[in-house]
């Protein structure tokens, strides 16, 4: 007994056309992924992020793998990155933002650099910083402590951030 199926084939034709879109849908969608990722801002807040975790991992991890996985001087690559991008947007004829400003102060204050954290503060300030961080740079261009109620009220612009918690002072 032979069954006939009710279902029509395909015409060849059809199926080359449906597998030419396809490719070419995925064709573009790659190509647009590559170019999202060449922007300078996608590029520089994905480099930026990478090397914040790996400050954050590397006290964490063995001596026998710390370089191998984060690198001999993760702050230092973070400080080196954070300083290109500074370049790149005071070239570009853009100012640096506060936030920009405080977190290169702070990693170079944790490094040890003092004056070079001091001259990046007092630009911030200059600047005039956010409302909620003038407590912050003054205490910092200070070298002093905040008191334990203002240090709590304050907010920074990477809310789960550790990689400069010392501070430039090792407070």
């Amino acid at each position: 007994m032979t069954t006939s199926s009710s279902r029509p084939r395909s015409q060849p034709w059809k199926v080359g056309l449906a597998l030419l879109s396809l490719l070419l849908s995925l064709l573009l969608w790659v190509n647009g992924l590559l170019d999202s990722l060449q922007r300078p801002s996608v590029g520089n807040a994905l480099s930026q992020r990478q090397l914040e975790l790996a400050i954050l991992a590397a006290p964490q991890l063995p001596d026998n793998l710390r370089t191998a996985l984060v690198g001999t001087a993760p702050e230092r690559q973070l400080l080196d990155e954070l300083n290109r991008q500074a370049t790149g947007t005071s070239e570009a004829g853009v100012p640096e933002t506060g936030a920009k400003l405080l977190e290169r102060g702070l990693l170079e204050g944790s490094l040890g650099h003092r004056d070079a954290a001091r001259t990046l503060f007092l630009k911030l300030q200059q600047a005039g910083p956010a409302p909620d961080q003038s407590v912050l740079v003054e205490k910092l261009l200070a070298s002093e402590a905040l008191p334990q109620e203002q240090a709590q009220t304050l907010s920074f612009p990477w809310p789960a951030n550790r990689c400069y918690a010392s501070g430039p002072a090792g407070n």
